[in-house]
């Protein structure tokens, strides 16, 4: 869900302190977290969500029942925004059993429908279920906010929902009685068939025909990304598991998918240890382990208990201990204790889910002054290299790779509208600092020194232990070379763009589209102002042609997928209306501003980054983007949205940040200025946390980070 188990809001300016979480025992002959009690008798609710397309939030109701406690979200020195949802510890267990009511830690928490197969997002800030009608659907704890994401198609079922990172995994058992593992976006604008998991045997290349029950454990450090897909086939024989590794890095890519063993209703935990149901009826695990010398097989599971008929298995976030469902209530038994029982968690039949250990953080990444641009530049750099203790590291694979730089770029930044222009000539891999005024800042050389170390002598490679200067003849401060050389680093200047690459033309030709209504003219004109292809409305549909054209788009693989952005409800009606195999679908621009274009385009991109500039700034738009990570080992994306600090969170940003919490694993502010309130990143970092809160640290380095973040052993 985030670079690590901990989510991180990254914001360059003032923010609060934590607070205590809520923790007592709960229910059973086993003990769990509870929430605070409500009053005798009475239920948490939420409305009933309107009747809607899906991905687009229902709003709850202020009548609602206050949630569990009153006091500020974990990270807030003021009152907690309205809906923030009650506060619960790591290890809460959530049961739902098909009713509209589901038990949180003790607590009846009423929804707008019946909820089954509930399932807590790796942050807890959302839950992904099934709810009345068959879709698959996310919601936030306290019920609000409902999201459908997927509605069945006829005949179909969907069932097993279960997350990786920001993405929601599933099953539909489609009308043929085949079982199909599919993927959705957290918001609702992706849905993958499962043909784009391409799954690769030892035989070579096949399709496993029949899957469901997936599971996922993914962990994002600063070291690379480690996601392992575990999910049942069925075949004449009976249910066997699969394993597909997804990681970023450590194999190259996403490795194919190999068969493990008679199994079903795999489980992972934390710490990627493998639990399902037998072939013998029993509970079985396999122990976390690198699968790099042996292949993991089944048949290397201990049975830790008896429970035949047992399904919807589910880790403790420690590890220590597995719940399951039986026909009579749901049960627990603790792994590597040998002889220990099962005991009852519910006499009442259901699936659980655990709170996993997530809890998020508010970064304030800023210089010695507002005006400092070089300070934040560094501040930045800090936050996202790590310090080389030795010399450059070659790439791995012939290509950039892991959390230490190769490069340095210098952007000469005195008039930050035309650096903004100049970064286009940096994006390599490595920081891209700042320099302003005639002399050159000691600590830009000492920042450089801290992320490329000693210089690589043994294993050249071209671009490596390199500082660029970007910037036109005399903008750059005179000594700069000599103070790089003489470090023993190659110092390269760029004075002009790059020429264009032919093979980005086909890219180009596709640049983001917009479908309008033409007599919106607030609405053309923003999305001419924003250099996209336009689709105009003839009848409040798309033209015959127009239709066409996003039908070829979307079947040419040869070109970049554009997104599609639709301004109104019409446009957007119009916009879904065609079936998308490989375009995102389209998103939906609330208004006419530049503000409200930013936050459609981030919707519609699968993003683990979010970029907030208060305000236009150009220092601030400037600093955005060195927030942002650049090529290489970064394998997630970011977007950039604005906020006005006079008017505070709009409406647009808030259903944004709403919709997106489970997959926003940052959230950068940028506000050199201090224009914006505590109040307001209060009130950002809770639209976007689970119900651990957030914390809070000033300038946190890569350093920092890394040592807190656990070994990822994997599969």
């Amino acid at each position: 869900m985030s670079r690590s188990s901990s989510r991180r809001l990254l914001v360059s300016a003032a923010a609060a302190t934590s607070v205590a979480l809520l923790a007592s025992a709960c229910g059973g002959s086993t003990e769990h977290p509870k929430v605070a009690p409500v009053a005798a008798g009475a239920t948490r609710t939420a409305s009933a969500p309107p009747a809607s397309q899906p991905s687009q939030p229902s709003q709850p109701s202020t009548s609602a029942t206050p949630s569990a406690s009153s006091s500020s979200a974990q990270g807030s020195t003021g009152s907690a925004p309205s809906g923030a949802g009650p506060q619960y510890a790591v290890g809460t267990p959530l049961i739902s059993d098909g009713s509209a009511t589901v038990n949180i830690g003790g607590a009846q928490v009423r929804f707008p429908t019946t909820v089954s197969e509930a399932s807590w997002s790796p942050d807890g800030s959302r839950i992904a279920f099934i709810d009345g009608s068959g879709n698959l659907a996310t919601a936030r704890p306290d019920g609000s906010d409902v999201i459908v994401l997927v509605q069945p198609s006829q005949g179909s079922k969907l069932s097993a929902p279960s997350w990786q990172g920001g993405t929601v995994l599933y099953t539909e058992l489609n009308a043929a009685g085949t079982h199909v593992v599919e993927q959705a976006s957290v918001a609702g604008q992706h849905n993958h068939a499962s043909s784009e998991l391409y799954l690769m045997g030892p035989s070579g290349t096949h399709d496993v025909a029949d899957t469901s029950n997936p599971v996922s454990v993914e962990n994002q450090t600063l070291s690379g990304t480690s996601s392992e897909l575990v999910f049942q086939s069925h075949d004449a024989n009976g249910p066997d598991l699969w394993i597909h590794w997804l990681d970023s890095n450590a194999r190259g890519g996403a490795d194919p998918a190999t068969p493990m063993g008679p199994g079903s209703w795999p489980a992972l935990s934390p710490s990627e240890q493998l639990a399902f149901v037998g072939s013998n009826g029993g509970i079985d695990v396999i122990p976390a382990h690198t699968p790099f010398k042996n292949a993991a097989t089944t048949q290397e599971a201990t049975k830790v208990a008896d429970a035949s008929g047992a399904t919807h298995l589910a880790w403790t976030p420690d590890g220590a201990s597995l719940a399951y469902s039986t026909p009579n209530g749901i049960m627990e038994v603790a792994v590597g204790k040998p002889g220990a029982g099962p005991t009852q968690l519910s006499a009442k039949p259901g699936v659980v889910s655990f709170l996993p250990k997530s809890a998020d953080q508010v970064v304030t990444l800023a210089g010695n002054t507002p005006n400092d641009l070089v300070g934040a530049s560094v501040a930045v750099s800090r936050h996202r290299w790590e310090t080389q203790t030795g010399s450059t590291p070659a790439p791995a694979g012939g290509g950039p790779h892991g959390p230490f730089a190769m490069s340095v770029t210098i952007v000469a930044a005195d008039d930050p509208a035309t650096a903004q222009k100049e970064l286009g000539w940096a994006g390599l891999y490595g920081p891209t600092l700042l320099t302003t005024g005639d002399n050159l800042d000691p600590r830009l050389v000492a920042e450089a020194k801290r992320v490329l170390g000693t210089p690589n002598t043994r294993d050249p490679f071209d671009g490596m232990d390199t500082v660029n200067l970007v910037g036109a003849p005399g903008a750059i401060p005179a000594g700069t070379d000599a103070a790089f050389t003489r470090l023993g680093y190659k110092v390269v200047h760029i004075t002009e763009a790059p020429k264009p690459n032919p093979a980005d033309a086909a890219m180009a030709a596709h640049p983001t589209i917009a479908v309008v209504d033409p007599t919106d003219t607030a609405a053309l004109a923003e999305a001419q102002a924003e250099g996209t292809h336009v689709l105009r409305l003839t009848g409040g549909k798309l033209s015959t042609a127009d239709a066409a054209y996003l039908t070829g788009l979307d079947a040419n693989y040869e070109v970049a997928a554009p997104q599609i952005v639709a301004f109104g409800d019409q446009a957007f009606a119009a916009a879904t209306a065609l079936t998308y195999k490989r375009l995102p679908v389209p998103t939906e621009a609330l208004g006419t501003t530049h503000a409200d274009w930013l936050a459609a385009t981030a919707m519609g991109t699968a993003t683990n980054t979010l970029t907030l500039v208060a305000g236009n700034s150009p220092a601030d738009v400037l600093l955005a983007d060195l927030s942002s990570p650049q090529q290489g080992y970064f394998d997630y994306t970011t977007s950039t949205v604005t906020i006005d600090p006079a008017q505070g969170i709009s409406p647009t940003l808030k259903a944004l940040l709403q919709a997106r919490s489970a997959d926003i694993n940052e959230l950068d502010v940028i506000d050199t200025s201090g224009k914006l309130a505590t109040g307001a990143l209060d009130q950002l970092g809770t639209l976007v946390s689970g119900p651990l809160g957030f914390q809070t640290q000033a300038n946190q380095t890569a350093d920092a980070l890394a040592k807190s973040q656990p070994v990822t052993r994997g599969w």
